[in-house]
């Protein structure tokens, strides 16, 4: 009853494609994974601090009582449940907490993690294509070029298939994340927690990408959370659960959503019910803290599509939280679809 909580969403794959890579521009050069990746954590640190920065100056002008007309709309409701509110007069939104934390939330991390592991396999392990010939292909949208498309897409074995070899960048990716924003927590009074989210804004996020490394072309709606990148993921969400549990996610203490669908016929009578407390156990023996399990069917969200009428209590799990299937845009409907069957 005494903190002011926001968080900061950024996306970590446009982070990638028009800072690291320069929009795939010609002049971009690395000479090796390695130096890759620190360019990207170079760019990371980056995007980070601005927002610390941010946060920082507004801080500034918190607190402190004025008797001149504010225009904001104060925050009232909450305001009465803040014990510190209360004593000083002044309204939550405006700095009447005693405790501000302001977190940064990375979004997109499958998509990122899985667009450098490509590079490293097709470039500086396997040798496919040079640096600037893949950077070429992919500044034309894989035009020309849908044989190695191909191979990157199902040749590959991304995050959320078990594979230790692209897991440990994402655990990487967090590592260094968690380290940047404790490091520039420890320079301020308010805390600066990492965390990592979508909540659906892959979405808006959609028409700024372009096309990734690991064979989506530009324009995808990709993964959200934590969740793989949709068409990457084969082996099942034990597989998935193993790939995400890798990271030491105590490290991303604002939390880090993993997004699983289950097919109905999985769950189904007491040997279903039986395998989804196995999962949820080894989850949590693993070190995972934070699953979100949507028990769905794709033929019947199309159904749903065609006649809401005769689905209206259909629920689904969006990204943080629950709705009514019938209730959503049709685009996110036809995200929720997609991803389910891919």
């Amino acid at each position: 009853g005494k903190t002011y909580f926001t968080y900061h969403p950024f996306d970590s794959l446009a982070l990638l494609q028009k800072k690291t890579l320069n929009n795939y521009s010609e002049d971009i050069e690395f000479s090796s994974f390695e130096e890759l990746y620190g360019g990207y954590i170079s760019d990371l640190r980056i995007e980070v601090s601005g927002i610390y920065k941010n946060c920082e100056n507004k801080l500034k002008n918190k607190g402190k009582l004025s008797y001149e007309w504010n225009d904001s709309v104060p925050c009232t409701v909450i305001s009465l449940f803040e014990d510190s509110c209360i004593k000083k007069g002044i309204s939550y939104t405006d700095g009447g907490t005693d405790y501000y934390v302001y977190s940064p939330h990375l979004g997109g991390l499958a998509d990122t993690a899985n667009s450098l592991y490509a590079l490293k396999k097709l470039v500086f392990d396997e040798k496919k294509v040079s640096f600037s010939e893949f950077v070429d292909i992919l500044s034309r949208n894989w035009e020309n070029a849908e044989d190695l498309r191909h191979y990157a897409l199902n040749s590959l074995e991304y995050y959320g298939n078990d594979n230790d070899e692209v897991d440990i960048i994402v655990s990487r990716i967090l590592s260094d994340f968690a380290d940047i924003c404790n490091e520039l927590e420890k320079t301020n009074s308010f805390r600066f927690p990492a965390g990592v989210s979508t909540f659906g804004r892959q979405i808006g996020w959609r028409d700024y990408r372009l096309a990734l490394p690991c064979g989506q072309p530009a324009k995808s709606v990709l993964a959200n959370n934590m969740a793989p990148t949709p068409q990457t993921a084969f082996k099942g969400p034990t597989a998935i659960i193993n790939s995400y549990c890798k990271a030491d996610l105590s490290r991303i203490s604002n939390g880090a959503a993993l997004d699983i669908r289950i097919m109905p016929n999985d769950v189904q009578g007491e040997d279903g019910i039986s395998a989804l407390t196995s999962l949820i156990k080894a989850f949590c023996v693993q070190g995972g803290f934070f699953m979100q399990i949507d028990v769905s069917d794709s033929s019947i969200l199309r159904k749903a599509q065609e006649s809401p009428e005769d689905y209206p209590a259909l629920a689904v799990r969006v990204a943080g939280w629950n709705a009514r299937f019938v209730t959503l845009s049709k685009e996110w409907q036809d995200m929720i679809i997609d991803n389910m069957e891919k």
